[in-house]
C-alpha cells in the first residue's frame, strides 16, 4: 500500500507540474529547478514505469521552446534519453522494439533539435549520427528522426516512404489534422522541415519524390489560406524558389500558380499596414502613460 501511495503522490506531482509549465513563458523559469530532477526520475530502474513515462512527458513540455535548450542538455537529457531509446534493443547493434517509453524519450530529443537553439552543442554531441541510425525505423519513429534531422541541419538521404510521409504530414498539418497523436504547427514541424532539407540535400531523385507526393500542391493550399500566417507563408515561398531552381515541373507549377502568389503579396502587404498601426497605436498610449505620470 505504501509503494502505490509513493507512486500516486509522484504522478500527482508530475501532473501538477506539466500543468505549470504548460505556458510558453513558465518553461525557462521552471527548466533549471526541475530539470535534474526529471532526469532522475526518468530513468531510475527504482520507479515505477508510469512515473519514468510521466517525468518524460514534462520534459517534452519543457523543451517546447528554444529557451529551454541549454538547460536541458546541461543536466544530460540528451544521453539520457538515448539510453531509454536503446534499452529496447535485441541486441548490440540489432533492430528496436518501439514502446511508449522509448516513443517518450524521441518526443524529448525531437522537440529539442526542432527548437534549433543549441545545434552547435547537438551536432558535437553526435545526435545526428543517432538519429541517422532511425531513419530507417517504421512509422513515426523514422519520420521523427528525419525531421528532427532537417532541424539540426546536416546532410542525410531521406528514403521515399519517409518523403511521402513527410508530406502527408505536412497536409494533416495544413487541415488542422491530429496525425501521430499531434495536432501538428507548422513551424516548427513539417513545413521548417521540408524548408531546411530542401535548402540542404536538392539532389534529383529527391525532387522528383517530393513533387510526385504533391508537395507543391500542399504550398499553394498555405498560399490560398483565408487567414495568412507571415513566417508560414515565407518558409513556403523558400521551399518553392528552391524546387524552381533545380526542377523544370516546379516552374511549370509556379508558373501556373501566379495568381495566387500575387494574391498573398497582396495580402500580405494588408497585414503589414494593420501592424504599423498596432505599432503607432501601441507607442501613442506609452506617450499617454509617460504624460500622466509626469503630472
Amino acid at each position: 500500500g505504501g509503494s502505490s501511495g509513493a507512486m500516486g503522490i509522484k504522478l500527482t506531482l508530475l501532473d501538477s507540474i506539466y500543468n505549470i509549465v504548460f505556458p510558453k513563458e513558465h518553461k525557462a523559469l521552471a527548466a533549471p529547478l526541475i530539470v535534474p530532477h526529471l532526469v532522475g526520475l526518468s530513468t531510475s530502474s527504482a520507479e515505477d514505469p508510469a512515473v519514468r513515462l510521466a517525468a518524460m512527458k514534462v520534459l517534452i513540455v519543457i523543451a517546447d521552446t528554444p529557451d529551454t535548450g541549454p538547460v536541458l542538455l546541461d543536466a544530460g537529457v540528451l544521453q539520457a534519453m538515448k539510453n531509454i531509446i536503446n534499452e529496447n534493443r535485441s541486441e548490440p547493434g540489432g533492430g528496436l522494439a518501439w514502446d511508449e517509453n522509448s516513443e517518450t524519450a524521441l518526443d524529448v530529443i525531437s522537440n529539442i533539435c526542432l527548437h534549433r537553439s543549441v545545434n552547435a552543442e547537438l551536432k558535437k554531441a553526435g545526435v545526428h549520427t543517432f538519429l541517422r541510425g532511425l531513419l530507417s525505423e517504421p512509422g513515426f519513429p523514422g519520420l521523427q528522426a528525419a525531421m528532427a534531422l532537417a532541424h539540426v541541419g546536416v546532410d542525410f538521404q531521406l528514403p521515399r516512404s519517409e518523403v511521402r510521409a513527410l508530406v502527408r504530414l505536412l497536409r494533416n498539418a495544413i487541415d488542422g489534422d491530429i496525425a501521430y497523436d499531434i495536432k501538428w504547427d507548422l513551424i516548427p514541424g513539417p513545413l521548417s522541415a521540408l524548408k531546411f532539407l530542401v535548402q540542404r540535400n536538392m539532389s534529383a531523385k529527391m525532387q522528383e519524390q517530393l513533387l510526385d507526393a504533391g508537395v507543391m500542391e500542399h504550398l499553394l493550399m498555405i498560399l490560398e489560406a483565408d487567414c495568412l500566417v507571415a513566417s508560414d507563408v515565407e518558409a513556403t515561398i523558400q521551399i518553392m524558389q528552391s524546387l524552381s531552381l533545380v526542377s523544370e515541373r516546379a516552374r511549370n507549377v509556379i508558373l501556373l500558380a501566379e495568381h495566387s502568389l500575387r494574391d498573398a503579396e497582396s495580402r500580405l502587404k494588408e497585414y503589414g499596414r494593420v501592424a504599423q498601426l498596432a505599432s503607432g497605436l501601441s507607442a501613442a498610449v506609452a506617450r499617454y502613460d509617460t504624460a500622466r505620470a509626469e503630472l
